[in-house]
């Protein structure tokens, strides 16, 4: 999508959003109930398809600080981050 297509599918979702809430805001406490439900509906939906995996990381045995797998040493306290099988 161009830039103009994305600045319009945010105004239109932008307005289709603000309008929807003033009429819930206008049914009262109900109203205002029932849009705090639809925007947590809506995050959890969001949420439930979010299929990045969180990156890998290897704790160090020393300090418990998370480091990138390729490290050899702990980037805190030095350690070293390979198993305890060589000694």
């Amino acid at each position: 999508m161009d830039r103009f297509s994305t600045f319009l599918v945010y105004v239109l979702v932008g307005f289709s959003v603000f309008f929807l809430a003033i009429f819930f805001f206008s049914l009262g406490p109900l109203g205002l109930f029932l849009f705090a439900f639809l925007v947590l509906l809506v995050v959890a939906i969001r949420s439930r398809n979010d299929t990045a995996e969180p990156p890998v990381r290897t704790n160090c045995p020393g300090c418990g600080a998370p480091n990138d797998p390729n490290r050899d040493r702990c980037k805190h306290c030095n350690s070293p981050l390979g198993t305890a099988d060589s000694d």
